[in-house]
């Protein structure tokens, strides 16, 4: 029972992880086009780096370019889902304390082994 939930939990993050990578992207590709003076500049000074490969120096100033934005995009996801599991530990935190709060008070708790009944 614990590996199936281990392999859901790391399903279910690695879904996160892939919706929220297309995410970014798709909002830097947006964000990110020749009709942008930053962006030009930057495929231009790429370009100039690469001028000592050749006529090939564009095309591989287009693909560093893509290259940064996918980094950015993945680096952005993750920073997506360690604020969700940031917020799912402090909740699973306050729902622990409380169980434990409730036990010394004789109360049931959530993990407390008792069943808990209803009045």
């Amino acid at each position: 029972m614990r590996n199936l939930s281990g392999a859901v939990g790391l399903a279910s993050l690695i879904t996160i992880l892939n919706y929220r990578t297309d995410l970014h992207l798709e909002r830097l590709h947006e964000a990110i086009t020749l009709a942008r003076r930053p962006a030009v500049e930057a495929l231009d000074q790429l370009t100039q780096r690469f001028q000592s490969f050749g006529s090939d120096a564009h095309d591989m100033a287009l693909k560093a370019l893509t290259q940064l934005i996918h980094i950015q995009g993945v680096v952005m996801a993750f920073a997506d889902l360690f604020v969700l599991l940031a917020v799912l530990f402090v909740a699973l935190a306050g729902s622990r304390h409380r169980g434990e709060k409730a036990r010394r008070l004789g109360r049931p708790g959530p993990t407390d082994g008792r069943p808990v009944t209803h009045c």
